[in-house]
């Protein structure tokens, strides 16, 4: 209901919030607004290794923010222990890659392991060949 000038910066205090549940709306209401002066918060709670489901959502805020250090952290992202932050990090990542992107998605569908991110990076593969 707030507009981005208004909302933003509060948001941006509730990634710093101490409820994991805050942050965790924070970033969901951040990736709704694609709220880009947010990114350097969201690549530091991603690149947390305390929660793993904030490193989830926080996937899917990157890939709507966009920008070159979100997709920087996103290709982090993708060595994340957890498959769903991999699957998550995929997802956003195929959102805004391009099509030179196909081999960093292909060497990681090489060593990928759980089957529902194959799945994801097949996808995000056949997706950039058919936008070049």
């Amino acid at each position: 209901m707030l507009n981005e000038k208004k909302a933003g910066p509060v948001l941006v205090k509730g990634l710093k919030s101490n409820s994991n549940w805050i942050k965790w709306e924070a970033l969901s209401a951040i990736k709704s607004l694609k709220y880009k002066p947010a990114i350097n918060s969201v690549c530091a709670l991603c690149l947390d290794k305390k929660s793993t489901e904030l490193k989830r959502e926080g996937a899917l805020t990157l890939g709507a923010i966009g920008t070159p250090k979100a997709m920087k952290t996103l290709k982090i992202l993708m060595d994340d222990p957890d498959p769903q932050v991999r699957w998550r990090a995929v997802m956003a990542f195929t959102k805004n890659a391009r099509s030179i992107d196909i081999s960093f998605l292909q060497r990681n569908l090489k060593k990928e392991k759980e089957k529902v991110v194959k799945e994801q990076l097949k996808t995000g593969i056949n997706l950039l060949k058919n936008r070049s």
